[in-house]
């Protein structure tokens, strides 16, 4: 019995040391091998990423329909509705995002626009005094770069001034857009929040029927896992609201400029 538990080891060892060989001396195969298995996970990858994200504020209908549910259950149709209110708000958020921040941003590129020729009079001011005081050295060639170097930078930010809303809308719609176009990834994160419980038992069973009695411990390291990974999109969600709050508040009252871009 001892003697076969040996073999199966040492078989293992030499199949592991053989596979390690080959795929040293073909990591051009092994990269393309990785990349293929890569490719076809990944719309369940996705899937998984966007079910973490979205159970985050999905949890907090739910415990809401629990109150109100006599068995203390969610319902399928309420929990379709939990997923459903979790996405309106990611978009609503999203959409405050950058309505709040575009605009403000606009200004002060406009702002920066308008005061290049006084920053350009005033950099030229200083390297007349620094040219006078150190008659020494030749700043010429150096305040004739800053120049060109300013006039560069108006003449970017007027060209590309237009095409900054447009440009920060058509990110938003081209990530929703290939939301979109990973379909099997919506479908599969659909499945994991609707079926969360049966999940959890199936992965459960799984467990234990192979990884035997090394189960519970992975099970509870999983748990621990999602669990600290949620409190920790929670509260950091709490802790943006607050410290923002605060800090939007607090420089309306001193009356400084773009409070709510900075709050944000």
């Amino acid at each position: 019995m001892e003697d076969n538990k040996n073999i199966k080891k040492w078989t293992k060892v030499i199949f592991l040391g053989i596979l390690l060989y080959w795929a040293l001396f073909n990591l051009k195969t092994v990269g393309n091998i990785l990349s293929t298995i890569v490719s076809i996970l990944f719309p369940l990858i996705l899937g998984a990423f966007i079910a973490l994200i979205l159970n985050v504020p999905m949890r907090f209908f739910e415990s809401k329909f629990k109150g109100k549910n006599k068995k203390g259950k969610v319902t399928l149709f309420e929990r379709v509705l939990a997923i459903i209110l979790s996405i309106i708000i990611i978009i609503f958020v999203i959409t405050l995002i950058i309505n709040l921040i575009v605009p403000e941003l606009l200004k002060v590129v406009r702002l920066l626009i308008n005061n290049i020729p006084y920053y350009r009079e005033e950099l030229n001011n200083l390297f007349f005094k620094a040219q006078t005081n150190h008659p020494e050295f030749d700043f010429t060639n150096l305040q004739e770069t800053v120049n060109t170097s300013l006039d560069s930078i108006k003449d970017s930010l007027i060209n590309n001034l237009p095409d900054l809303m447009s440009s920060s809308f058509k990110i938003v719609k081209g990530v929703f857009s290939g939301l979109a176009q990973n379909f099997i990834a919506l479908v599969f994160a659909f499945y994991i929040l609707t079926g969360k419980d049966k999940l959890r038992i199936k992965t459960a069973k799984f467990a234990k029927t192979y990884l035997k009695d090394k189960a519970d411990k992975w099970l509870r390291v999983l748990n621990l896992l999602i669990g600290n990974y949620e409190s920790y999109i929670g509260a950091q969600c709490v802790e943006a609201i607050i410290l923002g709050s605060l800090c939007t508040i607090g420089m309306l009252i001193l009356g400084l400029p773009y409070s709510v871009t900075i709050g944000v």
